[in-house]
């Protein structure tokens, strides 16, 4: 533990929930290789001055709603088992500038760097600090079923996508109310799968990308986790009727509607 971690202990909590949700993606099998990432923005901290390991590194645009504060993010080329096992060495203590167009590496100093979708995640949670949420935390991850659906020509569209999901099991209803937005196939880590996922996350705090995986927010790392999971179980479900040879009935729209005037029964 360093010395950012022991004088702050939000950042502590922070670390050891991402790690932990580090083992459980590993464990479920949605994290080949270095795939995925996990940030959490704990907001502006101004109880330890957390001296920077290095110079500040330029983002190339400002976020000025993140004017320092404080962000936890997995570092570029990590495994989730790595984090899982030493999340110290292998996730990232950020700090925006006041000018918030750079950025400060408070941790770690073993040269470490965040994962080169930092300027996509950061933009999420601009956007969400926008909305009024003091804390946020980013999942991107490669859930095996949800992701297959992807490759499916008759679901790549939010509506078909969203309307299948549902059907399949009521949490999706109560949990996701506004649906799991689809994203047209862009190039992993470029500016236009940014824009366009920013664009999704203004709807709805899930989305999937076609033929590559899924993201959530939510206040927690393991909030962020249970929207994707919920997406997934019901994908799940559809494929096994499917692989059994049966069409899915679902829930017909007089008991999708039921669920979401009345709520759980």
């Amino acid at each position: 533990m360093n010395q950012h971690e022991k004088s702050n202990p939000a950042v502590s909590n922070a670390l050891d929930d991402i790690a932990s949700l580090a083992r459980l993606l590993a464990e479920k099998g949605w994290a080949q290789g270095p795939g995925g990432n996990i940030s959490y923005n704990l907001g502006p901290i101004t109880a330890d001055p957390l001296t920077p390991t290095a110079a500040p590194v330029k983002l190339g645009r400002s976020f000025t709603a993140l004017a320092e504060n404080l962000i936890v993010i997995t570092a570029t080329g990590r495994t989730m088992r790595d984090i899982a096992a030493n999340p110290s060495d292998n996730v990232c203590i950020i700090r925006l500038t006041p000018d918030p167009d750079a950025y400060e590496l408070l941790s770690p100093s073993s040269g470490a760097r965040p994962t080169s979708e930092l300027p996509s995640h950061l933009a999420i949670h601009q956007l969400y600090t926008q909305k009024g949420l003091k804390s946020t935390a980013v999942v991107h991850t490669h859930p095996n079923e949800l992701t297959a659906l992807t490759h499916c020509p008759q679901l790549q569209n939010t509506e078909s996508l969203t309307s299948l999901l549902s059907s399949m099991h009521t949490e999706v209803i109560m949990d996701i109310p506004h649906g799991i937005a689809f994203v047209p196939y862009e190039m992993p880590a470029s500016q236009a799968v940014a824009d366009a996922t920013l664009s999704a996350l203004t709807q709805t705090p899930v989305c999937v990308w076609e033929k590559h995986g899924a993201l959530a927010v939510a206040p927690t790392p393991h909030k962020s986790f249970d929207l994707i999971d919920i997406a997934n179980k019901a994908a799940t479900i559809y494929l096994l009727c499917k692989n059994a040879g049966i069409e899915p009935q679902g829930l017909t729209e007089a008991q999708v509607r039921q669920i979401k005037d009345k709520g759980w029964l």
